[in-house]
Formats: structure tokens, C-alpha cells, sequence
């Protein structure tokens, strides 16, 4: 499980920036070759050589042949470059980064799971859990896709759309309709104030505005608070400062001692026994913002690779 999403606002608006800025870039990769192993440069977090997820797990979960290992960022900008003009061939990534698409780069998928399930989870208040509150924030994790989160943090990061604006589209969309109180609140009514707290990242603040429009839709008073880090969001959340927060399924189990899995309903189940009495964590969505590897487009093409097993043959021939 990873320590890295600390950081993520500055590394995300550089390379929001970088776009702008950015050419098209080389293809990367190693070019093509015939016969033979093809060791391959990764890149990714200093960390990266010691974490199971990360260089160690794509060796021995996929059998990825690696010819050197390049010290970049977290999953940000330096890593994105270093991808494009071919300093390394594959590298460490978020999955919900809009930056991935619009600089030419493939996701490849996960196909044997190593990394943990970060699916996006609200965590909220016990005295909340129950219609319409649970009911809005559950139809919000059912619509809440990869697709559409990547979308709409392109929206924010890349086009500088405002969180507030781009969670009422999401929540008024034609595939969505959940800006009614017949689609989101079951037929009840909801009363009260309710906080809803955000990290110290674009991302969590759009999920934030999601949830707390979803939540005034259905009768209640909200707002948000963008507090920082989860080293003091969580305690907020526990002490009853806020009512509900946008989390992360792996890395909150991980960070309350919990043994997170790649299937996030195991995942989901260890968080609920770790979780103190007065907070409960509700469905979780598909959207998910956790590590993944990269290679860019002309790469992947010029070797037929979709998924992470892919570049593992491709590396050892």
C-alpha cells in the first residue's frame, strides 16, 4: 500500500501546467525489437525499489525483466516526461490522473491485481447512516465510474472548471440523473447540518462537492471543508468535526493498522472492523485513484500491450 498520495495538489497542477506546454512528445519505450529478452527502464517514486506494489511486486507478480530503475516523482510530472521522451519505458501512475490520456500514455491494465483496492468509499457518520443520507451517497458510488472520474478531474485540473460546477454536471448528466430527490433520496427527507470534509487535493474536494450537492438535494444543510492531509481529516471525521468524507478504501485500512486486499469487498470488510464505532464505511464506488503502470501509446502499439502481463512477456521474449 502506498504513502505517496501526500504531495498530490502541487504534483497535479505542475503537471496540469505541463499540458498546456507540452508537445506531443516521442513515443518512448525501448523501440522495437525481435527475438530475445527486452529488459526494460522503470521509473517511479524513490521508494519505489522496496514496496511490494511497486518494483519488487511487478518483478514477481509479472515477471517484468527491468534494466534500471530511474528515482522520478509520485506519480507526477517528472515521471510523465520521463515516459514520453523515452528516459524510461514504463512508470509509476495514478489511475484517475487526467494528465495520463492528454500527453499520449497508456494505462496497462492490472490483470493479476497486485495493487490494493483503492476504491473511492464514503466514510460517514454513524447518526447519518440511514435515508436519504446513505441512500444519495450509495446512488452517487453506483454512478461513479473510472470513466467518469477521469472526466471530470480533467475538468478541473486541466480546463480549470470549479469542483462545485463540475459536480453538479456530474450529478445532472443524462447517463447519471441523480439531481432529483426521486432519483437520490428514496422518497425521504433529510434535516440538519452536514460537514464534508476534503484532503488537501483537487481531486477529494470534486468528490466532496459530489457528495455534499447529492446531500443538499435530499433536504440537508452542507458545506465543505478542505481540512489537509489524512493525519488530520481522520481524527476531524472521528471526533465528530465532520459528518462524512470521500475516502480511499486501501490506503484508510492501511493507514488504521488494517490489512488491505485487491478485492475491495475483502478490502471494504477488514476497513468495517477497524473502523471505531461511531463511523461507517457505505458502498464503494468503481472509480478507483490508485497505482498503476504506464507506457506510451506508440509503445504499447508497436508491442501489442493492454495489460501488465503483456509487458511482461514482452520483456523476457
Amino acid at each position: 500500500m502506498r504513502s505517496i498520495r501526500s504531495m498530490r495538489s502541487l504534483t497535479v497542477l505542475i503537471a496540469a501546467a505541463a499540458v498546456a506546454v507540452t508537445a506531443c512528445g516521442s513515443s518512448g519505450g525501448s523501440g522495437a525489437a525481435s527475438g530475445g529478452s527486452h529488459p526494460l527502464k522503470m521509473g517511479g517514486p524513490p521508494e519505489c525499489p522496496t514496496r511490494p506494489f511497486c518494483e519488487p511486486g511487478v518483478k514477481s507478480t509479472y515477471g517484468v525483466k527491468v534494466k534500471s530503475f530511474t528515482k522520478l516523482d509520485q506519480g507526477g510530472p517528472l515521471t510523465i516526461k520521463a515516459i514520453k521522451d523515452g528516459t524510461v519505458d514504463f512508470g509509476l501512475v495514478f489511475t484517475s490522473d487526467p494528465t495520463i490520456g492528454a500527453q499520449g500514455l497508456q494505462v496497462l491494465t492490472d490483470d493479476k491485481h497486485l495493487q490494493s483496492s483503492d476504491n473511492v468509499v464514503p466514510v460517514i457518520n454513524k447518526e447519518f447512516n440511514k435515508a436519504p443520507a446513505s441512500t444519495a451517497l450509495d446512488a452517487v458510488s453506483a454512478a461513479l465510474s473510472q470513466e467518469a472520474l477521469n472526466g471530470m478531474n480533467a475538468a478541473v485540473q486541466l480546463q480549470h472548471v470549479g469542483p462545485k460546477l463540475v459536480a453538479n454536471g456530474f450529478l445532472a448528466d443524462s447517463h447519471v440523473n441523480l439531481n432529483t430527490k426521486e432519483a437520490l433520496c428514496g422518497g425521504a427527507t433529510g434535516s440538519g447540518k452536514l460537514t464534508v470534509g476534503a484532503f488537501n487535493f483537487s481531486e477529494s474536494e470534486l468528490l466532496a462537492n459530489i457528495y455534499a450537492a447529492a446531500l443538499k438535494t435530499c433536504g440537508y444543510s452542507t458545506s465543505v471543508k478542505k481540512l489537509g492531509s489524512r493525519e488530520v481529516v481522520y481524527p476531524a471525521l472521528k471526533k465528530g468535526d465532520l459528518d462524512v468524507v470521500p475516502e480511499y478504501a486501501a490506503t484508510l485500512t492501511t493507514f488504521i493498522k488494517g490489512t488491505s486486499s485487491t478485492e475491495i469487498a475483502t478490502t471494504l470488510q477488514a476497513l468495517s472492523a477497524k473502523l471505531p464505532s461511531n463511523l461507517v464505511a457505505l458502498k464503494a464506488a468503481d472509480a478507483t485513484d490508485q497505482n498503476a503502470f504506464a507506457v506510451t501509446k506508440a509503445f504499447a502499439t508497436a508491442h501489442n500491450l493492454t495489460t501488465m502481463s503483456d509487458l511482461g512477456r514482452y520483456s523476457t521474449g
